[in-house]
Order: C-alpha cells, then structure tokens, then sequence
C-alpha cells in the first residue's frame, strides 16, 4: 500500500476544504453586501451635504436667497436641487440645466429618499443676510431593501447643516424617525 508523501491533496482532503471555503462563504457574503449598502448610503448622504453646503455658500456669494428643492416627475427617481429662483416650474433635474448642482437619486440604486414625502416642492431657502436655513427639515435617505437602515442631513436654522444616521456612523446624530416629524 502506498503511503501520501506528501506532495499534494488527496481526494478527501480536497472534498473537505471546498466544503469549509462553502460554508465561511455562505455565511459571510450576505454582511458584506449589507456593509457595502450601508456604505454606499453613508456616501449618498455626505454628498447631499455637500450639494447643500454649495448651495448655502452660493447665498454668501450672490446675497440672494437661494431655494432647494426636491423634483421627483416620474414618481421613483429624481433629485434635490438649488436654485435661486422659487417658481417650482422652471425647476427640472436635467443633466443639460445650468446652474447649481444637483443630487440625483439615479447614481445611487436602491436609495430612496425617505423624508420629506413630499415631490415637487421647494423645501426650505437659505436666507441671504444670515446664509441659515428658513426652517427646520430632516432631508433622510433610506435603503429600499431596508428602510430602517437611514443616513441623511439634518437642516437646522441655528445649527446649520449636519450628517445623521440611524447606524454608527462616527459623530454623526441620530435621524429623528418619520413619525418624529422635521
């Protein structure tokens, strides 16, 4: 009888190794995707900060109130944007519009945006002569696969602009629920 001398797997030994590699896969492919969605969401909201930290600083350039709001025509997809001019007509999430820029729900699948409910309306202005918020509002983002799972911005008159998250996202504050209201 020949005896292994060592050089290379036997049938059963390989059979048993693809069997451990399956199962550690099984097991950790899910929370990997789940992480890389959280991240993706923690991503989707540090850019709608940004997009709103333009427009707040394009009030201290032009001394004019500048207007944000949010555009959804075909009902799924659709953007928040800047403008400053309130008439909620001239608005439109197109790539080919000038002016400020926009955050556009379509580069980000599966994120929705969860609060304000509300679609084609003017959100809140940046008030020229203080660059502050016109009103208390929680701009949230969810995850359509997990709504429970949100991150956004918290737009404060006296506080300014600030990141929240319903995770552990570092100091960040936590989103107030839908039911909590702005």
């Amino acid at each position: 009888m020949r005896v292994n001398s060592g050089k290379g797997f036997t049938a059963l030994e390989m059979i048993i190794t693809m069997s451990v590699i399956a199962v550690l896969s099984a097991a950790a492919v899910p929370s990997f995707i789940q992480a890389q969605k959280k991240a993706q969401l923690k991503v989707a909201a540090q850019d709608l900060k940004a997009t709103l930290d333009i427009a707040q600083s394009e009030t201290i350039k032009t001394r004019k109130p500048i207007y944000v709001a949010y555009m959804a025509p075909d009902g799924n997809s659709g953007c928040i944007l800047s403008s400053d001019t309130n008439d909620i007509d001239a608005l439109t999430c197109a790539e080919t519009s000038k002016g400020l820029p926009k955050f556009h729900f379509e580069h980000y699948s599966g994120i929705e945006l969860n609060n304000p409910p509300e679609r084609s309306k003017i959100l809140f202005y940046f008030k020229p002569q203080t660059t502050q918020p016109s009103v208390n509002i929680s701009l949230t983002l969810a995850l359509s696969v997990d709504p429970s799972e949100q991150a956004g911005v918290l737009v404060r008159p006296y506080a300014g602009l600030k990141g929240c998250s319903s995770s552990q996202f570092s100091s960040w504050t936590t989103c107030p629920s839908s039911e909590e209201g702005a």
